[in-house]
């Protein structure tokens, strides 16, 4: 059945993981001039942290990112 209407609670249906994947893509294509992060990778393991943040250097050149991690 085609659920693409349907509403549902998504901080029960994805890991913390799929949500930092879902929030960089959203930056991704919104494009922003400024991008506050707070935590953005902390359910990501080392390789993919570093991968998503490097692919944010890579695709937003201009932007500006504040990045506020606990390590």
């Amino acid at each position: 059945a085609n659920r693409l209407g349907a509403e549902e609670n998504w901080t029960a249906v994805l890991s913390g993981g799929e949500a930092q994947r879902i929030g960089f893509c959203r930056a991704l294509l919104a494009r922003p001039d400024i991008l506050i992060l707070d935590e953005p990778t902390s359910a990501l393991d080392e390789p993919s942290q570093l991968r998503m943040m490097e692919l944010l250097d890579e695709e937003l050149p201009d932007a500006t990112i504040l990045h506020v991690a606990h390590r």
